[in-house]
């Protein structure tokens, strides 16, 4: 008697076997009214449009960048005033760095040209320099009107007092917006982004969206339907039907399946048939990607 085995791989849905088996919040200062010096007119900054007086409006930014400004790469954007652009998102300048207020920069480290909290409008505080040197960093800053509950100049918020902002209009899901303590920041700490359970969770449990996992349920109620999918074939010796001898109790083949990233395994045997018949598998496997391999006994 010989032995041999025959490898190959399939899918669970599309197998081949030699046979196929089948399974920071720039608000936009509405209703401030910007005078235009052309005609005298009153331009709404906020509006989207840029008038005479204005520099910019909201996303309207004229056609410029942050490159044709003479900045490194980033995102331009527009003061709340409409007067100026907003360079915070800009790359630094080649000289940012060097402790000096070169051309293009606003400050550059500790040198702040003389700005502080107070001269800003901001009340008291510490005053510093964004890292691209393009804007002062007045999160250490407190206006002197902070804490009376409204927002006003160089606030974006006051105390209980948001606006029209909430965790919703920030790109959140849901939880509670508030305002930092110097009123020059939101506190999204306590704003959540759902996440949504990547199955249906099973009867009497619930999908907890702060991290995706099925909660509440008793495990020992569970009900589970493991689904299988039907697989079956014949297996030939280099492509013909072998020649073997055989006892009508015997089982000449036998069928591997194993799917070694999840560690599942099923045998099938291929009874002898008829000499000169083929040897015929069927049988059940979980769904995935199988190893395959046949062994038994083979005739000369």
């Amino acid at each position: 008697m010989k032995y041999a085995t025959s490898m190959y791989s399939f899918r669970a849905f599309g197998i081949a076997l030699l046979l196929i088996v089948t399974t920071v919040l720039s608000t936009a200062c509405d209703g401030e009214d910007v005078e235009n010096g052309e005609n005298g007119e009153s331009a709404v900054c906020g509006d989207g449009i840029i008038h005479q007086s204005q520099t910019c409006d909201g996303e309207n930014l004229n056609g410029e960048s942050c490159a044709s400004l003479g900045y490194g790469d980033g995102e331009l954007g527009c003061r709340s005033t409409c007067m100026d652009f907003d360079l915070s998102g800009c790359g630094a300048p080649e000289t940012c760095g060097n402790g000096e207020v070169d051309e293009l920069e606003v400050c550059d480290g500790d040198a702040l040209a003389g700005a502080t909290c107070e001269s800003l409008g901001l009340g008291q505080g510490e005053l510093s320099c964004l890292s691209n040197c393009l804007d002062f960093d007045t999160s250490g800053c407190v206006p002197e009107s902070c804490g009376d509950g409204v927002i006003d100049s160089g606030e974006i918020c006051d105390g209980d007092n948001l606006g029209d902002s909430t965790c919703e209009s920030r790109g959140y899901d849901g939880g509670e917006l508030s305002c930092a303590a110097n009123c020059q920041s939101f506190d999204e700490s306590q704003c959540v982004t759902e996440i949504e359970c990547a199955q249906e969770c099973p009867q009497g449990y619930e999908c907890d969206t702060t991290d995706g996992t099925c909660v509440g349920g008793d495990p020992t109620q569970l009900t589970l339907d493991v689904i299988t999918h039907q697989v079956s074939g014949q297996i030939l010796k280099n492509g013909a039907v072998p020649d073997y001898e055989y006892d009508d109790s015997d089982e000449c083949v036998t069928a591997h399946f194993v799917e070694e990233s999840r560690g599942y395994s099923f045998s099938m045997g291929a009874p002898c048939n008829n000499q000169g018949e083929p040897f015929v598998f069927d049988g059940e496997v979980y769904a995935g990607t199988y190893r395959v391999s046949a062994s038994g006994q083979w005739g000369a």
